[in-house]
């Protein structure tokens, strides 16, 4: 009972195993599907943001493009590279054409929105300066040159592009430029140092570039904060502008994954940053809601589990107690079936039912066999007397005999003696064929001495089959057969051989003799399994031969006869070799 009580019951292993089946792929379903979820959102981001650094760079040269038109023109101007040259040259009153070149700036940086102010540095060390919002020309709020600038300038024929080194106040604004330097070309004489051009430009005009795509009405601030910094690290452009002109900081960046690329034009970097915790808040939302979506659905089929199975479960428990009842010793139960009731258990209800009739019955037969078993034994106690008394006789009778010097007498008596022995004694046993074959010579050799026509008998068996066991007495039957109803005419020599040859699974032995043969009826049911079922006493040892070989063997015996009227007949008798050999 204790081993019972901690079994499970039917209806707690249905649901155990739907549980088992169901959430398991549903949990590999959803982490398979998170995960591709995950890669693709995240390829696709990345993408995006791919092309948002793309689209920011190719604004940026549109833009620069812009100022850098204009910074040729301003450098390439003729008015403003005369009164350069007079300056250097210190020809005419340097007031009047400070005056003059500041007019030409003046109406340059008031027709450009963005641009707050233009230096010129010219060739003899002189740096004008005008400044939109305080109209100065003594000196500028937006740029500081060092030493090696000027040095730097004559050097090259492109363009330069200076960061914001720092941020100016005017009154409570702060604003903040970057600028574009190139040296002042004289087409007649282009190596001729004349002067250096700078124009500064406000802040804003990077800001429309990182925040372009915006406008345009993609992603917005999904797709990250874009930045521009010089090739030292300094920030040229952010949207916390208090940090531009300082250096870029690693706790900056390393809050963000940042997607860079470089333009070529004005060698800075444009870097976006990208909070990757945005889309994975996102995918966590996702994930919770299919958790609790997948425990929903759960909990709901596992009540219908319940539901539904209650039926098969109330049905099985029938069938339990019917089966506990017939286990108490009480055969007239049955199980009623209902309406509610599986097919299933209708035909296990029906076998049941049967079975109990028929359990019942069985134990009525086995009483009675149980008393007839009895009577038999004790029919068998008293027949035992007679083995022994016929064998002690046949000893008296042998003795009188050798006393009288009737050998023949003597050896016909042994040979019975011993073939009633092998016979009666565990007369189904397993035997050598060689023990055998020591019996077949004893029962020939009466055989000879009985029969007036005699014959020849020989034994064709190698020494190693000899050693494999066969069931007792299942040679005899057909070679008493050849002799009785084979070897008729007196006149005539018959042989009786016996050969064995080995098979892949199986031994097989041949009885052959050349007496009168077997009728083709007979033949028939030989070979088809017929005589034991219908025992003659002209057959009935052949048919116990077959009964028995099928009771052994099985399938894996068999007998097989060929025969021609008074010419031959042959025996074969097949058995497996799964008998141990000794």
């Amino acid at each position: 009972m204790n081993k019972s009580k901690k079994r499970n019951s039917l209806i707690y292993q249905l649901v155990l195993a739907f549980l088992i089946s169901s959430i398991i792929p549903v949990t590999l379903i959803m982490l398979i599907f998170n995960f591709r979820m995950k890669n693709y959102i995240e390829g696709n981001m990345n993408q995006l943001i791919k092309n948002n650094v793309y689209k920011t760079q190719q604004y940026l040269q549109l833009s620069l493009n812009v100022y850098e038109n204009l910074m040729y023109d301003v450098c390439s101007n003729d008015d403003i590279i005369q009164i350069v040259e007079a300056m250097n040259e210190q020809k005419g009153d340097m007031d009047v054409l400070y005056s003059q070149l500041r007019r030409e700036l003046n109406r340059t940086v008031n027709n450009n929105t963005c641009v707050q102010g233009i230096t010129i540095i010219t060739s003899s060390g002189r740096i004008l300066y005008y400044d939109k919002l305080s109209s100065s020309s003594e000196n500028s709020h937006w740029i500081k040159f060092n030493k090696n600038f000027d040095n730097s300038m004559k050097n090259t024929d492109d363009i330069q592009y200076l960061p914001t080194q720092f941020e100016t106040k005017i009154g409570d604004e702060k604003y903040y430029m970057f600028h574009m330097a190139h040296k002042i070309v004289d087409y007649r004489d282009i190596y001729r140092n004349i002067g250096v051009v700078i124009i500064s430009i406000d802040s804003s005009v990077l800001e429309q570039v990182c925040t372009q795509q915006y406008q345009e009405g993609s992603q917005g601030d999904n797709l990250g904060i874009n930045m521009i910094c010089d090739e030292e690290g300094k920030i040229v452009y952010y949207k916390d502008k208090s940090k531009i002109g300082k250096n870029e900081k690693d706790e900056l960046t390393s809050k963000y994954k940042v997607t860079a690329i470089k333009d070529n034009k004005s060698g800075w970097v444009i870097k976006n940053l990208y909070d990757e915790k945005q889309y994975m808040k996102g995918i966590r939302q996702e994930e919770e809601t299919t958790i609790i979506l997948m425990i929903c659905i759960v909990f709901i089929l596992v009540l219908l589990v319940f539901k539904f199975t209650d039926k098969l479960t109330s049905s099985i428990r029938k069938v339990v107690n019917a089966m506990k009842t017939v286990e108490n010793g009480q055969l007239k139960v049955k199980i009623d079936q209902d309406k509610n009731m599986p097919t299933e258990i209708c035909t296990i209800a029906d076998g049941f039912n049967s079975m109990v009739e028929r359990v019942e019955e069985l134990m009525k037969n086995v009483t009675e066999a149980t008393l007839r078993q009895k009577n038999a034994e004790i029919k068998a106690l008293e027949a035992q007397i007679n083995p022994h008394f016929l064998y002690n006789t046949l000893d008296t009778i042998n003795w009188k005999a050798i006393e009288n010097e009737e050998f023949e007498i003597s050896n016909m008596i042994n040979s019975l003696a011993k073939i009633l022995r092998y016979a009666v004694l565990n007369s189904n046993g397993v035997v050598t064929v060689k023990d055998e074959l020591e019996w077949l010579k004893s029962y020939i050799y009466l055989q000879e001495s009985r029969l007036e026509n005699k014959f020849e008998f020989f034994v064709n068996i190698s020494e190693e089959l000899q050693c494999f066991e066969t069931h007792k007495l299942l040679l005899q039957p057909f070679i008493e057969n050849s002799i009785r109803h084979g070897f008729f005419e007196k006149n005539k020599t018959y042989i009786l051989i016996i050969t064995c040859r080995e098979q892949e699974a199986s031994i097989e032995f041949c009885i052959e003799d050349n007496g009168v043969g077997i009728d083709k009826e007979t033949l028939y049911k030989i070979n088809n399994n017929l005589l034991k079922e219908q025992y003659s006493k002209d057959h009935i040892g052949i048919g116990n031969v077959m009964a028995r070989l099928e009771m052994y063997y099985g399938k894996a015996a068999g007998i097989h006869v060929e025969s021609e009227k008074n010419k031959y007949t042959k025996v074969y008798i097949r058995i497996p070799k799964n008998i141990a050999q000794k």
